[in-house]
């Protein structure tokens, strides 16, 4: 059964954000640091768990993908791991873009708490 997400909250303190794109050190759910970058925060809510998002950089390459990954289509996942993996960027750059990213596909996104080091 196909999962719509209106909205939902980025915990800052779980959050992976930052580490750029060498090597895997981005994923939905980073195991070592018990982490996940923005799509993953959005891919638990579409029941993904962190199991299957281990080391995954998209959606589609979860095992549980069932017939959709949300509204989320490959450039828009690609441009949000940009965004979230952006070493220049500042923390609340990095937000409002995540923000209008998900906007631009009806969905709602919160954060809270503080980014632990």
């Amino acid at each position: 059964m196909k999962k719509e997400v209106k909205e939902f909250t980025i915990n800052r303190s779980r959050w992976h954000t930052g580490e750029g794109t060498k090597g895997w050190k981005s994923a939905l759910f980073v195991p070592e640091t018990k982490r996940m970058c923005c799509l993953g925060f959005y891919g638990k809510c579409l029941g993904r768990t962190q199991k299957d998002m281990s080391k995954k950089l998209w959606l589609q390459d979860t095992t549980t993908y069932e017939y959709s990954v949300g509204v989320l289509d490959y450039d828009t996942q690609t441009d949000l791991a940009n965004v979230n993996d952006d070493e220049d960027m500042t923390l609340p750059q990095k937000e409002k873009e995540i923000k209008a990213i998900f906007a631009k596909k009806g969905i709602k996104v919160k954060f809270v708490g503080k980014l632990m080091p």
